[in-house]
């Protein structure tokens, strides 16, 4: 099974974790070495890279903006899903079902596991399918899923942002600089 190698590093705390991305974003800033680092450790462990990178959004909550740090329950899901996509990428097929409850951050973690790949790996291609078209793309309605990845995209790091396309006609958000798709689709 995959393993979170670098995840011990964030503090799990949601504020003490904030101040310390705060304290690795401004080193990166003049550090290019950290800098590099700091996308090495993201790029080879998935829950490092929504602890240190990702955010989530909730506009029920006073604290509408926090964040996104795996709960221990969570860590082997998204270090499972993220082997389930190598494993694929070798031709083969397999089916990983999650039991997935309201308001513990299940899809913006399906999610953030996609986006990072979507950055680091040439060619990849993930599609969403929600149950209609309004769910699927929206710039100002935050249910939607591809409202979720632009959030995140803004929340990145300016220097781990790629050159992108977001077609909201299309549902699409094409990665330019290595040709990474992530498509939605509507099941009505």
């Amino acid at each position: 099974m995959t393993t979170s190698p670098y995840y011990d590093l964030c503090p799990r705390e949601p504020s003490e974790n904030l101040r310390w991305r705060i304290r690795c974003r401004e080193r990166a800033m003049t550090d290019l070495k950290f800098r590099d680092a700091l996308w090495q450790a993201c790029m080879s462990d998935v829950c490092f890279w929504m602890g240190f990178a990702m955010y989530g959004y909730d506009p029920r909550s006073k604290n509408k903006i926090v964040p996104f740090v795996p709960y221990s329950h969570q860590e082997k899901v998204f270090c499972k899903l993220d082997e389930a996509i190598d494993y694929t990428q070798d031709g083969k097929t397999l089916d990983v079902l999650v039991d997935k409850a309201r308001a513990q951050g299940g899809t913006f973690g399906y999610l953030w596991v996609d986006l990072r790949r979507w950055l680091r790996d040439p060619m990849f291609s993930a599609g969403y399918v929600t149950r209609n078209a309004d769910l699927v793309d929206s710039k100002t309605d935050s249910d939607t899923v591809f409202w979720k990845v632009q959030f995140a995209i803004n929340m990145l790091p300016v220097w781990m942002r790629p050159k992108y396309e977001r077609n909201l006609s299309q549902y699409t958000f094409e990665n330019k600089e290595n040709g990474a798709l992530l498509k939605g689709y509507s099941a009505g």
